[in-house]
């Protein structure tokens, strides 16, 4: 069997000493970042192929920073856990006091609906009402003329 040249050697491992650099500084900056990391985050960042996850130098860097096959399920941080717990009763009163708001603002449109209405109607009865007292002036004019009398009606103009 033959021996690999040593320059091929040590060119391999300088590649491999550079990847390992490149993902644990990814490993870094989203542990920075507050992610909680996981391999498709890890190909993302640093554009390695998926394969390259499985070799098994790559194996100890994610063993040692537990991620992916080695992340610890059954414990989660508990500062994140109490942060969660914040926000979700944060959000939960938040609904609610929209929920309250938005019923009240229900309300006030269908009291204001009711008072549109009803001006609505009244607009109408005026406007029937003026009609008719506008055919009644028209009337007594008529007769007043007939009678003799001058009535000079108050103009807006003068």
């Amino acid at each position: 069997m033959r021996k690999l040249p040593q320059n091929l050697i040590e060119k391999q491992e300088k590649i491999r000493t550079e990847t390992l650099l490149i993902i644990q500084g990814s490993i870094d900056e989203l542990n920075a970042e507050g992610y909680l990391i996981t391999i498709k985050d890890l190909i993302e960042r640093t554009k390695f192929s998926r394969s390259l996850f499985s070799k098994p130098h790559v194996q100890e860097i994610l063993k040692k920073n537990k991620i992916g096959k080695y992340k610890n399920t059954k414990t989660i941080n508990e500062k994140v856990d109490e942060d969660i717990r914040e926000k979700s009763f944060r959000l939960e009163k938040e609904l609610i006091n929209a929920k309250v708001k938005i019923e009240k603002m229900k309300n006030d449109n269908e009291v204001k609906i009711a008072s549109i209405s009803n001006l609505k109607v009244k607009f109408h009865d005026k406007t029937e009402e003026c009609e008719i007292l506008r055919g009644e002036l028209h009337i007594l004019m008529q007769k007043a003329k007939i009678l003799g009398f001058d009535l000079k009606l108050a103009d807006s103009k003068g």
